[in-house]
């Protein structure tokens, strides 16, 4: 199979980041390419054949994506509904015909989940290529297709140039990275969202920090912005309401990147740390913040952490 002979693409999990990311994929494949979809929430595939009944077509089952679809991209909540896509009840893969056929796993999962899937794959149909290939840029890069790409795949493998090729529909050509062998994506991945999540604590901290002691927010942002402490969270993520308009904090913390799912990465984080023996100072007292605010904002941006500072319940551990 070479790149320009790919006729159809497959994506399972229509959710925040799979809708835009099919949307993506329907506007800049081919002409004649379709893109078979499945999610358990019928009206989101309904909603995506209406916007595009040229090219979408309605996948009945997880399997009938995969039997129908040449690349498949699955973009899942957790580890668990990716083993019942691949693995489990959700799917039947050994009555699928997987020869040759690409399968791209989108979701932020832990390594041995990823790892694992990969296994039953090669046992089932060793023609059959899994990739781990989790995404950076939340909601608004989904919907602009600008997403960055990290791939547990070596740069020489032959089939790079089609992943390649692939993820470029849904992402920033200057931003599809091959990590190396599998499960490598998801180790780029995760080490990044704990940056995010740690920056972040500290971002809140410092803006927190300014403002009471009665430096003017825009004048602390001007600050931050200027010195070394600049970081995109800071410039423009800010966690502050006002001081950056397209900030989700300038919305009420919505769009972005769910602090349930930081709180869920961070703790994929911790578990690799444990599991190869990497030391994490930060870690624990980071999540434990997240884990405080889920209650009442876990569907809300990452970001809204900064609200438990400014109400004063973060209850400091020294």
């Amino acid at each position: 199979m070479t790149t320009t002979d790919t006729k159809t693409f497959g994506l399972v999990g229509l959710g925040a980041m799979g809708y835009p990311m099919a949307q993506n994929l329907a506007r800049k494949a081919p002409d004649t390419a379709k893109l078979v979809v499945y999610d358990l929430s019928t009206k989101a595939i309904e909603d995506l054949y209406a916007e595009y009944p040229e090219k979408v077509v309605k996948g009945e089952s997880a399997e009938d994506v995969f039997r129908q679809a040449d690349i498949i991209i699955t973009m899942l909540p957790e580890g668990k509904h990716v083993r019942s896509v691949y693995i489990g009840s959700g799917t039947n893969l050994k009555t699928v015909n997987l020869k040759d056929k690409i399968l791209i796993d989108s979701s932020t999962i832990d390594v041995e989940t990823s790892l694992a899937v990969k296994a039953h794959i090669t046992q089932i149909e060793p023609s059959a290529s899994f990739y781990d290939a989790p995404v950076s840029g939340g909601v608004e890069g989904a919907a602009k297709g600008t997403l960055a790409f990290y791939i547990g795949i070596e740069e020489n493998d032959p089939n790079f140039p089609i992943v390649q090729a692939a993820t470029r529909l849904m992402g920033d050509e200057n931003k599809i990275i091959p990590c190396g062998k599998a499960s490598l994506g998801l180790v780029a991945k995760i080490s990044h969202n704990y940056l995010g999540g740690v920056m972040n604590v500290v971002c809140c901290e410092t803006m927190n920090l300014g403002i009471r002691a009665g430096l003017d927010p825009k004048m602390l942002y001007r600050v931050l912005v200027a010195g070394a402490a600049r970081n995109p969270l800071i410039e423009h993520g800010n966690c502050v309401p006002g001081l950056v308009s397209s900030a989700p904090s300038s919305n009420d913390y919505k769009p972005g990147f769910k602090a349930s799912l930081m709180a869920k990465d961070m703790s994929l984080a911790l578990q690799m740390a444990e599991t190869y023996k990497s030391d994490l100072v930060l870690g624990s007292p980071a999540i434990d913040l997240y884990r405080k605010a889920l209650p009442d904002l876990g569907d809300y941006d990452f970001t809204a952490l900064y609200r438990l500072f400014e109400e004063q319940k973060v209850k400091s551990s020294s």
